[in-house]
């Protein structure tokens, strides 16, 4: 039955009011009885402050009750009047654990059903803040990890919220009995072979029984090393700017000369913050630390390389860049075909997940950045587009003689593992462009004409 916002318990009425007045609240629901909690309260709290809500339910078909589970989500949803959406994933491990790649499929559902006018809430309580510090401590997390489950976040647009997470489980449990409120349990939460399972089931009682107050103590634990996290990124956050200046912004490589100004400690915080700008996961300990041993250090003429999964980085030009394993795989190319601009506009394919599109844009329309743009030939036989085989030349300027491509990528900065993708274009067996960067001479647009724009296109996407 629902209940009035004022029967709620009074530290759930003071969770509850940290959301604003008036929101627009989606429960993530799943049944269990931290949501289940969460649903009855976020629906007082409607009904007291305005507002509205609705709910998600994730079905990732792991357990054989997961269609009960969700049927049960949708007659509490009824009786509450609540509009509901379900949805059915299929978990793709894809070399993660399988409670990660659950985690992945259902955020993936959040951050594409959530507005971005709408908080999504989660129910997250303090017995799993406590579980997440003690899980992030025995991995040897640092302040980053030690923060655990942040109270709020951004999910995209939206905003994500634990309104909960100062609540006890035990506390939860003894209301939503009171109130007769029905709820799943998942039979994998009694499975120790999962760490989170273990640490709830036979470590954090055995502290408890010693410390009353443990819960609390991890809680201040988390609260504590996120201070200190916040502290880290805002002073990072100061000094990146200093070190992605350098001719390879466009790559945001960052600059090995300015990252040496630093010690030892604040290198590794500013290396960490900058793959968190890019959205990269941290590798492993032993294999950040070769950045130091083997990265940085190596010869001025070598082409060093970390690897971890899909993601590299290399030093090129006293500068770190980070690329990932398919846009640095070589490629060899070479196709012909004749009489193109009879068929424009002109896709053509030139490998397994390769094209080139080929149109003739008129004067004063808008074209895309990133796009080879080459005066329209006369008249054209033959097109060839192909890929370094070495020693090609080209003529960029008037009057001036050829030079090697090799020596006009150097020139313009191009790291060498981009050098061996770029496309070339030959028209009737002349070179015209390499790349989008280099342009033979006589072969750039005029101001007023119409123009032939090239672009390639990489798995659907353009390069």
């Amino acid at each position: 039955e629902p209940v009035a916002f004022k029967a709620l318990p009074l530290r759930l009425q003071q969770a509850m009011r940290r959301l604003p007045e008036g929101a627009k609240l989606v429960v993530a629901l799943s049944g269990g009885l931290d949501s289940t909690v969460l649903l009855y309260a976020a629906h007082a709290f409607k009904v007291e402050k305005g507002g509205s809500l609705r709910a998600i339910h994730v079905n990732h078909g792991l357990s054989p009750n997961a269609d009960l589970w969700q049927r049960h989500c949708q007659q509490m949803c009824k009786e509450l009047g609540i509009s509901l959406h379900c949805e059915k994933v299929e978990v793709k491990r894809n070399g993660e654990g399988i409670e990660a790649a659950a985690r992945n499929a259902r955020y993936a559902v959040f951050a594409q059903q959530v507005r971005p006018e709408e908080i999504l809430l989660q129910g997250h309580h303090l017995n799993d803040q406590a579980e997440t510090v003690l899980m992030r401590m025995l991995r040897g997390a640092g302040p980053e990890g030690l923060a655990a489950i942040p109270p709020a976040r951004q999910l995209g647009e939206a905003i994500l919220m634990r309104p909960l997470l100062e609540l006890p489980r035990d506390d939860l449990e003894s209301f939503a009995r009171q109130q007769h409120w029905a709820w799943v349990e998942d039979e994998s939460n009694l499975d120790t072979a999962f760490d989170r399972n273990f640490i709830r089931k036979e470590v954090l009682p055995v502290l408890e029984g010693r410390w009353s107050m443990v819960l609390d103590s991890l809680a201040q634990v988390a609260q504590r090393a996120g201070q200190a996290q916040h502290l880290i990124e805002q002073w990072c956050a100061d000094h990146l700017p200093a070190l992605l200046d350098n001719p390879h912004t466009e790559q945001r490589a960052l600059n090995l000369h300015v990252l040496a100004r630093f010690d030892a400690i604040q290198q590794r915080a500013l290396v960490r913050y900058w793959l968190d700008q890019l959205q990269i996961a941290h590798p492993a300990a032993p294999i950040f630390e070769r950045i130091w041993s083997e990265l940085i250090p190596a010869a001025e003429d070598a082409s060093p390389l970390l690897q971890w999964g899909i993601h590299q980085l290399r030093r090129y030009d006293h500068c770190l860049f980070y690329t990932t394993e398919p846009s640095t795989r070589s490629w060899h190319i070479d196709k012909q075909i004749s009489q193109p601009l009879e068929r424009l506009p002109l896709r053509i394919s030139v490998a397994d997940t390769i094209e080139v599109a080929m149109d003739r844009v008129p004067t004063g329309k808008a074209i895309a950045e990133g796009v080879l743009i080459l005066r329209v030939p006369e008249s054209l036989k033959t097109l060839r587009i192909a890929t370094r085989v070495g020693g090609e030349s080209m003529r960029i300027e008037e009057g001036a003689s050829s030079q090697s491509l090799k020596k006009l990528f150097q020139r313009r900065g191009l790291p060498p593992w981009e050098r061996e993708h770029q496309l070339l274009i030959y028209f009737d067996d002349e070179l015209v462009a390499a790349g989008d960067q280099l342009i033979a001479a006589g072969w750039r647009p005029q101001i007023g004409q119409p123009v032939l724009v090239i672009e390639t296109i990489i798995n659907g996407q353009s390069l």
